[in-house]
């Protein structure tokens, strides 16, 4: 009851009757509680929010013991208890005491480090002009599992996303101030919380969401890089239609069959998109051409290691490719690189695909045999040969001259 009426006179502290130490009206409440009473007892009526908050946070920077009996409360992050049940009663913040030698996981932390309750920050930055965006945006800031508030939470350290939608409402409601922050790097503050979520939707198999939270990166080569980087982790090939025709779309025995593949093979149409590539490249306004790099460059991989596997000797041109399959999977491999390649507008990459490996193919491993069964001249084979290589190079005839590969004319 004394507590009480001190309170109400305006008294934070008053002598104990048995000993000769003080006790602290606010003490043992939620920090929201002792800025309450700041704001209804004890600063004057008159002062606006701003002043009575530099009261109250000098009031807790100079106490010695703060969240203990003796001292005032500081603006701890609520439990996680608390968030769930706003009318749980008020727990304890043992904060004290402070042992240096403390090891583990949870090591202790300095004083001017210790987690601050981000309604604590969104006040500070209603007040005064700069304000720190790495403390207000700080995910251990939200909550914590502990009962003591200068333990690091590394817990919280895994989820990103309370920060970056806080950071985004910021943003969109006008604190644009942050960018003249000469105390901190707004560029890489942002750019932190953007990769630190979009790591979190990642692991959780959102990857196509992960692009949405990497384009608000601010730097326009960290948002390219980090967002093409991202593309190329996750897309995946998808084998052109033109090779399975309707009745054989279930067997395997086609891929198998150079003959008829060199029959299908063509630059266009391009392979067509996942789902989730679709999304990123309609929903989100991601380049295409993006998407199709990543993916003529996973083809350039697939490849290489099947090349590889199979024992062909890529720097002297030497293959060793007999059986029919591996000729077919070989080809299918390249075949994606330069179609992708040639969808990215990336023409001399595609143009070397083709050359180094898909007309040699073409060109030796060719089933003729039905035409020279039945054709007297041999002129009909060759035809027949090279409507096939003018069918796969025909996409070339819609490309403007400046656009040709550089040795195109001269036939290399």
């Amino acid at each position: 009851m004394l507590r009480v009426y001190c309170l109400l006179a305006g008294i934070t502290e008053f002598p104990h009757p048995s000993n000769s130490s003080n006790i602290s009206v606010l003490a043992e409440l939620d920090w929201i509680q002792a800025f309450g009473a700041h704001i209804w007892c004890i600063c004057d009526y008159q002062a606006n929010l701003g002043e009575i908050l530099s009261v109250y946070s000098d009031t807790w920077h100079s106490d010695q013991k703060p969240n203990t009996k003796q001292g005032v409360p500081r603006p701890s992050p609520p439990t996680v208890d608390k968030l769930i049940n706003p009318n749980l009663a008020v727990s304890s913040v043992k904060d004290y005491p402070i042992s240096e030698e403390m090891e583990g996981p949870n090591r202790e932390i300095k004083f001017r480090d210790w987690p601050r309750d981000t309604a604590y920050h969104l006040l500070q930055l209603c007040r005064k002009q700069f304000h720190s965006l790495q403390r207000t945006l700080d995910p251990c800031s939200f909550s914590r599992r502990y009962s003591s508030s200068c333990v690091l939470d590394r817990d919280n350290l895994l989820d990103w996303a309370m920060s970056w939608h806080l950071w985004r409402f910021l943003v969109s409601y006008g604190y644009h101030h942050f960018y003249d922050d000469f105390y901190e790097d707004f560029s890489e503050i942002s750019t932190r919380v953007c990769n630190e979520f979009a790591t979190q939707l990642e692991a959780a198999g959102l990857w196509e969401w992960s692009v949405f939270v990497l384009l608000h990166i601010d730097c326009e080569k960290t948002r390219e890089a980090s967002v093409k980087c991202l593309i190329g982790r996750h897309v995946s090939l998808v084998l052109p239609s033109g090779l399975l025709n309707n009745s054989n779309k279930n067997s395997p025995s086609c891929l198998s069959d150079i003959d008829f593949m060199s029959h299908k093979i063509s630059l266009l149409p391009t392979p067509s998109l996942t789902k989730p590539e679709s999304f990123v490249v309609n929903r989100l306004g991601v380049p295409v051409h993006w998407i199709h790099e990543a993916k003529a460059i996973l083809a350039r991989h697939r490849l290489k290691a099947y090349l590889r596997k199979t024992g062909v000797n890529t720097v002297s041109q030497q293959r060793t490719l007999n059986p029919t399959e591996d000729r077919s999977q070989f080809c299918i491999f390249a075949m994606l690189e330069a179609s992708h390649w040639f969808a990215a507008g990336r023409i001399q990459a595609a143009d070397e695909v083709l050359s180094k490996y898909i007309l040699p193919e073409l060109i030796l491993h060719t089933n003729i045999s039905p035409y020279s069964a039945f054709q007297l001249r041999f002129e009909s084979v060759y035809s027949a040969l090279g409507h096939r290589i003018a069918r796969l190079l025909e996409p070339y005839n819609s490309l403007a001259e400046n656009c040709l590969p550089s040795d195109f004319h001269s036939g290399k």
